[in-house]
């Protein structure tokens, strides 16, 4: 339902700007010669208003949203002295649906398999809406038969929203489709977990915690437990759906937590940027990107391969992460 009313909106906005685009332009015409300076350059400002508003929403609505950039980024967790680089792509928030379908996921696959990454890292938010919709990401999922591929589950897979609306204790799993697939390509679904990877460079300890909302008053308990399956020499990253898992001190003991969530603000203006709110408790300062966070560990925020609200993304484009890692 929410997709249809973004669209109707869309389209309302697009006629109307349209209708009167075109009855400031006939003004324009029928009144030139007998209209003042002044009258002229406000007429030409309002039509230049609607021709800028028009390309806008169409290349945030039908462009911008499937161009995907490739960030590459350099972390060293700091607990080796050799230089190591371990190659670990990270997406997140995927948001299978109405706005992106099959074709689209072939693309992404194929820019993954291009990276040829040493693990692959997802982080979350899969569908939106339907839980059948996770069917259409199998071109994604079935790099976990080529990758070491691991993952967590996002807040949309337990019909939650943002956190000014979600409803913690009366959650709805959507798991069941995705699950199956995930075992069917070799995904290895990290549901407050942790596994020791052997990679060409070293060993490192990688933890998943399940959804912050689904367990607000277990979640450090659970984070204390997953590190002390770990060794404090070891280097370790925890993948963590939603970023205010920093607001836990068990995260802290984690040399790297890899979120997303945050569509980094999904869209953006130059120097202002989100319009919108974040979906958290954080605020706008872990918007996307690297952080070096106080309790001396790093944090990551994918700002996301799908949208959800309103199809569209300005200065904020789908991201497939390219994390090299130094042990």
């Amino acid at each position: 339902m929410s997709t249809l009313i973004w669209d109707y909106f869309i389209i309302s906005y697009l006629a109307a700007s349209g209708i009167f685009l075109a009855m400031t332009v006939k003004t324009l015409k029928r009144t030139w010669k007998k209209d003042k300076l002044p009258i002229r350059r406000l007429k030409i400002a309002i039509a230049t208003f609607f021709v800028v508003s028009i390309l806008t929403l169409l290349y945030g609505s039908l462009v911008a949203p499937r161009l995907i950039q490739i960030k590459n980024v350099g972390i060293n967790l700091g607990k080796t002295t050799n230089a190591e680089s371990v190659r670990v792509v990270q997406i997140s928030d995927l948001h299978a649906g109405t706005y992106k379908g099959e074709y689209y996921w072939k693309g992404v696959a194929k820019k993954i398999r291009a990276l040829n990454p040493d693990i692959i890292i997802m982080t979350g938010d899969y569908i939106y809406g339907s839980e059948k919709n996770a069917e259409k990401l199998k071109p994604v999922l079935s790099l976990g038969k080529i990758f070491p591929t691991y993952a967590v589950t996002g807040n949309h897979e337990y019909n939650l929203g943002s956190s000014r609306n979600a409803d913690y204790d009366h959650y709805k799993d959507k798991t069941a489709t995705l699950r199956r697939l995930m075992l069917e390509n070799n995904v290895t679904l990290l549901d407050n977990e942790g596994v020791i990877i052997n990679t060409a460079e070293g060993q490192l300890s990688l933890s998943g915690i399940k959804e912050v909302w689904t367990q607000t008053a277990t979640i450090n308990d659970e984070l204390n437990r997953l590190f002390l399956q770990t060794t404090p020499s070891m280097p370790s990253i925890l993948l963590a759906h939603n970023p205010e898992v920093i607001n836990y001190s068990g995260a802290a003991n984690f040399g790297l937590i890899l979120s997303g969530h945050t569509h980094g603000g999904q869209i953006r203006l130059p120097f202002l940027g989100s319009i919108s709110p974040m979906p958290d408790n954080l605020g706008r300062k872990y918007d996307r990107g690297h952080f070096d966070l106080p309790t001396g560990n790093q944090l990551y925020i994918n700002q996301g391969l799908g949208e959800a609200g309103p199809r569209a993304r300005l200065f904020c484009p789908p991201e497939i992460t390219l994390l090299s890692v130094n042990l």
